[in-house]
């Protein structure tokens, strides 16, 4: 899930290249959604920008142009968080995170940990 920050300017002809994807959102914080086949951006105010999906090649340009400022997993000690669930309908709000040391990364990718949204529970030994 590639995570780049767009200027204004940036985000302006985005939104005018996709305009035809363009969506509403519930959520107040993200300033513009798209959603393609395959594949959807959430531009948030902030100007951070989220590309999901499996079909992101469209998008190639714009992941590119900001992908230095992309987290380096690898290379610094990193604790991320997710959530699941909305609380209101469908029951609570199941939050987990995790602690990962840089050194540890390449483990993880070898035993096929790389989405957490992907990730199937397979035991290991070490």
């Amino acid at each position: 899930m590639p995570t780049v920050k767009m200027n204004m300017e940036t985000i302006e002809r985005f939104k005018n290249e996709y305009d035809g994807f363009l969506k509403e959102s519930p959520n107040e914080y993200i300033l513009y959604f798209f959603q393609t086949k395959g594949a959807s951006v959430s531009i948030y105010k902030s100007g951070k920008t989220v590309f999901q999906g499996s079909n992101l090649e469209i998008f190639s340009e714009y992941i590119k142009v900001d992908e230095n400022q992309s987290y380096p997993y690898d290379k610094a000690d990193t604790i991320g968080a997710d959530e699941v669930g909305t609380g209101d309908i469908f029951g609570p709000i199941v939050c987990a995170s995790a602690f990962v040391k840089a050194k540890d990364t390449e483990k993880l990718k070898e035993i096929g940990v790389k989405d957490s949204k992907r990730f199937q529970m397979k035991p290991f030994l070490n």
